[in-house]
């Protein structure tokens, strides 16, 4: 995976260099899903077959799974 660090420096060279913006983005969305992917199996892997089922039929209520993880991030935070 692209180290976060590499898409921040990339993104910090884009400004003086503006022809690197779609690299960049591509990079750092290279990057954010490498990172997003691992959290994502750190939460399968640590919670019931049950709790997985549950929270996978939810995926497309954008609403309601924004809104639960929203909340629980603002706790946690």
């Amino acid at each position: 995976g692209i180290e976060m660090a590499t898409c921040i420096q990339c993104n910090k060279g884009w400004n003086s260099w503006g022809s690197n913006e779609n690299l960049c983005s591509d990079m750092c969305e290279s990057a954010y899903s490498y990172n997003l992917r691992s959290i994502v199996k750190s939460i399968v892997a640590s919670i019931t077959l049950h709790q997985a089922k549950t929270l996978y039929s939810l995926i497309g209520d954008e609403y309601l799974f924004h809104k639960a993880f929203a909340e629980e991030f603002e706790n946690k935070l």
